[in-house]
């Protein structure tokens, strides 16, 4: 006579039933927000810095062509331009250190994962006498 066969478990597989191993918490996905975040804030640094580099060309060509703060009216355009691109750059940056710093945020806290909603609402306003940037968070 055969003794009944012990319950067959495959290797690797706990056996089925009461177990002491609890099953396997849930991972989280990551989410895409603090990537596109960061990126914006990335951005917002490289425009920055492009916008300083046209606003430091300008100012070379003024500071050529202007005799202490007298300027001819043929570098008057020249003028606009060079406030311009430094009223854009410093909103610029502006724009990607809040990215960055939103984007480190929504890393460290885990805040921007998939099973939660985050908006971003980021106002830039260009205005004659200078710019400024609201960043408005719902996590």
């Amino acid at each position: 006579m055969k003794a009944p066969a012990a319950a067959e478990t495959k290797p690797g597989k706990p056996p089925e039933g009461n177990s002491a191993v609890p099953p396997e918490p849930e991972k989280k996905k990551a989410s895409l927000v603090p990537w596109i975040v960061g990126g914006v804030g990335v951005a917002g640094l490289a425009a920055s810095g492009a916008f300083f580099a046209l606003r430091q060309g300008a100012k070379s060509e003024l500071d050529k062509g202007c005799d202490g703060n007298t300027c001819p009216e043929s570098l008057h355009d020249k003028q606009k331009q060079g406030e311009l691109y430094t009223t854009l750059s410093w909103v610029f940056l502006g724009v990607g250190v809040a990215g960055i710093g939103t984007a480190t945020y929504l890393f460290i806290s885990g805040a921007g994962s998939s099973h939660e909603v985050a908006s971003l609402p980021v106002d830039v306003a260009v205005l004659p006498q200078g710019g400024f940037v609201t960043v408005r968070g719902n996590l």
